[in-house]
């Protein structure tokens, strides 16, 4: 399984999203959803879905992912690229209360996994300040 992790990182990372998509795909295909690797391997696919601007299969795979982490091993760095990935998504959806309310969770898991003098925890509150932005402008 990790295979396909690796393989479909790689190919998201030099821009090849269709072959991404096709090995993270056959990975979940193949993947039991008890499985530890189907979480990532869904965080994964969902994140390349985004990139593609398919929010609807975007949504699909990182909400499986995000609720299988959240059960299982919460205040992870993967489950705070999830969050992070989950307020992109709600961003590019103008889902202005789900986007805050993942960002705020960011901030928080982000300040117990790396703390608060860490670059990542910047990050987390910068994007919960892109969001508080975004909705203040839209409500206009």
């Amino acid at each position: 399984m990790e295979l396909f992790v690796t393989l479909g990182v790689l190919y998201s990372r030099i821009g090849r999203l269709d072959q991404a998509r096709g090995v993270l795909q056959k990975g979940v295909d193949v993947c039991s959803k008890t499985e530890r690797m189907y979480c990532v391997l869904s965080g994964n696919l969902g994140a390349v879905f985004l990139k593609m601007g398919d929010t609807k299969n975007a949504e699909k795979y990182l909400q499986e992912a995000y609720l299988a982490e959240k059960e299982g091993a919460q205040n992870t760095s993967r489950y705070a690229m999830l969050l992070h990935q989950l307020v992109e998504l709600y961003l590019k959806k103008a889902n202005w209360t789900s986007a805050e309310v993942k960002a705020n969770e960011l901030v928080e898991v982000a300040e117990v996994v790396w703390g608060q003098d860490h670059s990542c925890y910047a990050d987390a509150l910068a994007r919960l300040v892109q969001v508080q932005f975004a909705q203040s402008q839209n409500e206009i």
